[in-house]
């Protein structure tokens, strides 16, 4: 006890400030409000910290420096906008042998032109600016939930990579959207001997001008890997509509990039490849779907041997409407196998018959009951899980989830197996089968929904997406299913919209996922979820009620309509049996872990710290007084800080609930949560207990 009572006084003597900041340099959290600048908090940063951004917009370029901190925003990119129209020049810089610790989350990307001052090995034939909206240059950091909007210039020197231009580096970019960016190639990412993971990407309208890629180019020795990513409206005024891969000049060897689970949709190029145009490289493309895209030459989808042979396989995939043609392969030299193909292509369990979409039309690309595609691809053409799409460590196995996040393995009983391998077999397209069918019921008195989902018998698989009309409504399962095999999860997704039921921005997603903080895991049967309203969420007046819709299917982007659409009022909930699409009202809650004071998501030193420095130098306030209350007596106070290093270092009991994972506070007090800790935002309250 001695020993950790010097530990202790230590302690507090070190939260004291010395020239400005503690002596005491542990990872902590720095806060960025307007008009300050966030390349001024990265630059104080030591490795580790958390820097915490206010909404507002940032007109500045930033850059790492090689520095292993995360810059996030604490609401998210509809309303945090980093800017660099002023400078002509990457909005954010990687260049300094940044790893996987050295993360950009939550950010609008906007008004970036690229960097000329890159030196490259051999330098370009033309002058070009690199990388409009971010620059990644040998170096691998994460990158997630950002929207690169805007980003390029067509003027001298043009963009190559008007959203992101990646050379040499193998960053992991995750839930972001690249929409209406320009450049002469590459509107939404360049890849240069590169291997990124891109997941859950959406590529919306972005443009190379007058040359190749309308979204994405994979060049000179790149093996990118797409999983789940949509590319929907992408333009190229040469080959390749949303995707060209290449050899170049200094033949390091062809670009195979990996695509899974991907949509291909309405894209056009001006000459060849309305998706897709491949040149000298073996790409594999599985489970992919392409529709109605065009090429004013050849390959309305894909153009497989544009100039010169490479190896490329398809399997798995639906190609369907697109003009010309489905699939250009002067060569013949591509594997085509177990696909849909509109008029029919040569290659072992290809078929030509109508899809059966659900709704092609609004983008919805699931396969209704009776489709020939149910049950008819083949197993060994389902890739490995490289990029780790559902976050459960396992890379090695195949690709255990489709585009929208259900099961991919999934037996239709009432349908025939056609394809190849072991069943279950596994569908053909970017959507397993089936949909789920749910009702909901609201029960008034416990404040409590309802979710039923009814399948086919024998049937596991599904999607429930929750589709909300403001940021300002939280879903906390109480029963998510967390003792299913991972085979037999349903991951369930929230789409924002604002009040007037517009994308935020553009279809702006909210992803849970089955990562350590805990999944939304609706299995088929009963689920309760709890509507929770304690206080309003942050200063000001009460929110009100947000609109909660729930729609089934692999859908596209939210901009599709749902299946129906019935509203419900706040004062009056009715909801019908048997009902799809039925709303429900829900108010804001913040989430939180007991004890994380400084909101990074980690119980550390660091929190004793922050709460002694807020208690006896001044310190910030906790944004979340409720996390800092260690030990629940609804009173921040040094008893607080003792509680934790006790539990951090003296083994006695730690913080109460909630505690180790996100919750509610459960004890009335006077406290106030004005936004949730860490990861806690959209995670479930297992830690909430109703009675039902």
């Amino acid at each position: 006890m001695r020993t950790f009572n010097c530990v202790l006084a230590t302690v507090v003597a070190l939260t004291l400030p010395v020239g400005g900041r503690s002596r005491f340099c542990e990872a902590a959290t720095i806060n960025v409000v307007p008009p300050e600048s966030i390349q001024a908090a990265m630059d104080r940063a030591v490795p580790g910290d958390v820097i915490v951004v206010a909404p507002g917009e940032y007109p500045e370029p930033i850059d790492f420096k090689g520095k292993p901190i995360t810059v996030r925003s604490s609401v998210g990119p509809e309303v945090t906008v980093i800017n660099g129209t002023a400078y002509r020049d990457s909005v954010v810089k990687c260049m300094a042998g940044e790893g996987p610790d050295s993360v950009l989350d939550g950010f609008t990307i906007k008004g970036g032109a690229g960097n000329t001052t890159l030196p490259m090995d051999p330098p370009p034939a033309e002058p070009i600016a690199l990388g409009g909206g971010m620059l990644i240059f040998r170096s691998s950091p994460t990158v997630r939930r950002c929207v690169f909007r805007e980003n390029g210039v067509t003027t001298a020197p043009p963009t190559v990579g008007a959203g992101i231009f990646i050379f040499e580096s193998n960053p992991r970019i995750a839930d972001c959207v690249f929409i209406q960016n320009q450049a002469l190639s590459g509107g939404g990412i360049y890849n240069l001997r590169s291997t990124p993971c891109v997941v859950r990407c959406r590529f919306l309208s972005n443009n190379a001008v007058s040359n190749d890629g309308g979204a994405v180019v994979n060049g000179d020795g790149s093996h990118a890997h797409f999983a789940s990513c949509w590319f929907e409206d992408n333009r190229a005024g040469s080959d390749g509509g949303a995707m060209r891969n290449f050899e170049d000049r200094n033949s390091r060897g062809g670009s195979n990039p990996t695509l899974i689970n991907c949509v291909f949709w309405r894209n056009h190029a001006d000459r060849h490849g309305g998706a897709l145009v491949n040149e000298e490289s073996d790409p594999t493309i599985a489970n992919c779907t392409f529709v109605e895209n065009t090429a004013n030459g050849a390959g309305g989808a894909l153009e497989l041997s544009f100039q010169t042979a490479g190896k490329p396989t398809v399997r798995n995939c639906i190609l369907w409407a697109n003009s010309p043609s489905q699939i250009d392969d002067g060569a013949g030299t591509a594997v085509v196998e177990n696909c849909l193909v509109q008029g029919g292509y040569s290659g072992s369990g290809n078929i030509d018959a109508d899809p059966w979409f659900s709704d092609s039309a609004g983008g919805s690309f699931s396969l209704l009951p009776g489709s020939p595609c149910i049950d008819a691809g083949s197993n060994a053409g389902v890739p490995q899980d490289t990029c780790d799409i559902d976050a459960n460590g396992d890379v090695t196995e195949l690709a255990p989830v489709d585009r929208n996040g259900s099961p991919r393995f999934v037996d239709d009983p009432g349908t025939p197996d056609t394809g190849v391998g072991s069943p279950p077999i596994v569908d053909i397209g970017a959507c397993e089968f089936p949909m789920p069918r749910f009702r909901i019921e609201f029960d008034a008195d416990t404040n409590t929904v309802h979710i039923i989902l009814v399948h086919s018998e024998g049937l596991t698989g599904g999607t429930v997406c929750l589709r909300l009309d403001r940021t300002v409504a939280t879903l906390c399962t109480l029963r998510p299913g967390a003792d299913l095999p991972a085979s037999q999860k349903l991951f369930a997704n929230s789409r924002v919209l604002d009040a007037n039921g517009q994308p935020i921005p553009d279809g702006y997603l909210l992803s849970w996922i089955n990562d350590p903080q805990g999944t939304v895991c609706l299995a088929p049967g009963e689920h309760e979820v709890l509507v929770l309203a304690p206080r309003p969420a942050r200063p000001g007046p009460d929110p009100g009620c947000a609109d909660v819709q729930f729609l089934p299917g692999c859908r596209a982007a939210i901009e599709a309509p749902f299946l129906t659409n019935s509203v419900t009022s706040c004062d009056a909930i009715s909801l019908a049996a048997e009902t799809e699409g039925t709303a429900v009202c829900l108010q804001e809650v913040m989430l939180f872990v007991r004890g994380d004071s400084n909101s990074d998501g980690i119980l550390d030193l660091s929190d004793a710290i922050f709460k002694l420095r807020y208690l006896f130098a001044e310190g910030r306030l906790p944004v979340c007084e409720d996390a800092a209350d260690t030990n629940d007596d609804g009173a921040i106070d040094i008893s607080d800080a003792v509680h934790l290093l006790f539990c951090l270092f003296a083994g006695t009991p730690c913080p109460p609930p909630p505690y180790p994972a996100c919750g509610l506070d459960s004890t009335p007090d006077a406290l106030t949560c004005l936004a949730s800790t860490g990861t806690c935002s959209g995670t479930p309250c297992d830690e909430v207990a109703v009675e039902p």
